[in-house]
């Protein structure tokens, strides 16, 4: 899904409708830039979901003592930040949730002891909702596709980093191979994106059982799309990605779009496969001449005078 929904919330200075914030004080300027002092006791962010969405928090802690940020949502933990004494360091998260409300807590620890009033900030304090694609979408008869960057979608990506959203699109981080796998249904095709900065190539290889069945060579910084035909393997339900950069693993790559077209039936697949269509297409065929022969031989009416 390109240009992804997203509703931007910048807390740094305002509370927008609909979010309560807790624990934090009124922005302060520092002489260039605002930020919100943590209370010791923590902090805690409510907002609502009207639907299974993402959401991403921005935040960079900062704290003269050595520090420790415990973040829970919904009463988990899901984070723990240890940025540096002195240093400052911005973090970006980003979590599935369901519709309702929610509860974000924030809880400091400084020099592994209870923070002062005074000891920690929070600069650049956002909290963003981020519309994800549809788990699958109907693209042709008997034909759907399945995202990957859905929340409940049934094409599984391991091996990469968890969804990251980079202001426009969701994508993934990869620095080693990634598994791409399904269930129950025969594949058609694969595609997905990938993208290097511009000081790096990289060598894209598909492999499935061992034996590669789709290699492309990208020009760094550039979007690639990658459609990898899958309908000569019926019995397939999982491949390897594995991007290489002069001929060793890349520092960084970033894994746009996975998705999976399938069908209920694939052509070529052997005689068989179709035989379901091609008896309805025959009965169609057959209803249709019978109603056509019955029409002809029904006797013309007349007027008579």
């Amino acid at each position: 899904m390109f240009n992804l929904p997203a509703r931007k919330n910048d807390l740094t200075r305002e509370v927008p409708p609909g979010l309560t914030l807790k624990g934090l004080s009124a922005p302060v300027f520092d002489g260039v830039n605002y930020f919100r002092r943590l209370n010791p006791q923590g902090a805690q962010v409510s907002f609502n979901s009207g639907a299974m969405e993402y959401v991403q928090l921005n935040l960079e802690p900062f704290s003269l003592k050595s520090l420790d940020v415990e973040m829970m949502l919904d009463g988990k933990r899901v984070a723990t930040l240890t940025p540096p004494a002195g240093k400052f360091v911005t973090s970006t998260l980003i979590w599935s949730v369901g519709a309702g409300n929610h509860l974000l807590s924030l809880n400091a620890r400084c020099n592994q002891a209870l923070c002062g009033p005074n000891d920690v900030a929070i600069y650049w304090l956002k909290l963003d909702h981020l519309t994800p694609p549809a788990a699958t979408k109907q693209v042709g008869w008997r034909a759907t596709e399945w995202r990957g960057d859905a929340i409940d979608s049934p094409l599984r990506v391991q091996g990469a980093s968890g969804v990251q959203f980079d202001g426009v699109n969701l994508y993934r981080k990869t620095s080693g191979a990634v598994q791409i796998s399904w269930q129950q249904r025969s594949a058609l095709s694969l595609n997905f994106e990938t993208f290097t900065d511009r000081l790096q190539s990289h060598l894209v290889r598909v492999t499935a059982s061992n034996k590669t069945i789709y290699q492309k060579s990208v020009p760094a910084g550039i979007f690639f799309n990658h459609q990898v035909d899958l309908k000569h393997y019926p019995d397939l339900q999982e491949v390897t990605l594995t991007l290489t950069c002069n001929a060793r693993a890349c520092l960084e790559d970033h894994l746009y779009f996975p998705r999976l077209l399938v069908s209920d039936f694939t052509p070529g697949q052997g005689p068989g496969a179709n035989l379901p269509l091609a008896v309805g297409l025959v009965a169609l065929l057959l209803v249709g001449f019978v109603w056509w022969f019955r029409l002809l031989r029904r006797p013309s009416s007349r007027l008579t005078g």
